[in-house]
């Protein structure tokens, strides 16, 4: 019954966040990514967020021998739960654990290789799982950015992989 009441007191004063965001990598990836959340007053000095988040990256390699080229495309969906400090001054630190499924679309093309196949295009989703670190940077109680470096495991690439950004959010 206590966990109840915490429950329905956590949704007594929910705000809804909007945010957009760029996100870059080691490798010099670089994408843009979308933010839709449900902030929730959780417990005494701290706020849990319910997110979905919606990522596009895509990179390039340089062209190899005989003018071949390789291109993906990442398009991420994920759902996350956020922790934030509830403080009143103009940075809030905040820690967001997630997971989704990436698809990547990987397109090569040379220029001495004419082929009607598309063996040289595929498509495939990629489960993952992330974990962010984050300082919000508030302007005011309905804007804030928030700089971020996040760490994401996928299971086709090894070992984890680092990437860097910021996201102005509004909450509504």
């Amino acid at each position: 019954m206590k966990v109840l009441f915490i429950a329905l007191t956590a949704l007594a004063h929910p705000s809804i966040i909007l945010g957009i965001g760029i996100v870059g990598a080691p490798n010099k990836t670089w994408g843009t990514e979308g933010l839709l959340g449900l902030r929730t007053n959780a417990f005494s000095g701290a706020s849990l967020t319910y997110q979905l988040r919606y990522g596009n990256t895509s990179s390039a390699h340089q062209p190899l021998a005989g003018g071949l080229d390789i291109q993906h495309q990442d398009n991420s969906l994920g759902l996350e739960i956020a922790i934030a400090s509830l403080t009143n001054n103009g940075l809030t630190p905040t820690l967001t654990l997630g997971g989704g499924a990436i698809s990547r679309t990987t397109h090569a093309t040379a220029d001495k290789i004419i082929s009607n196949t598309d063996a040289l295009n595929v498509s495939h989703i990629i489960p993952f799982f992330s974990a962010q670190v984050g300082a919000s940077l508030n302007f005011d109680p309905t804007f804030a950015i928030e700089p971020f470096l996040r760490s994401a495991k996928n299971f086709s690439d090894p070992g984890l992989l680092w990437s860097y950004g910021a996201t102005a959010k509004v909450h509504l």
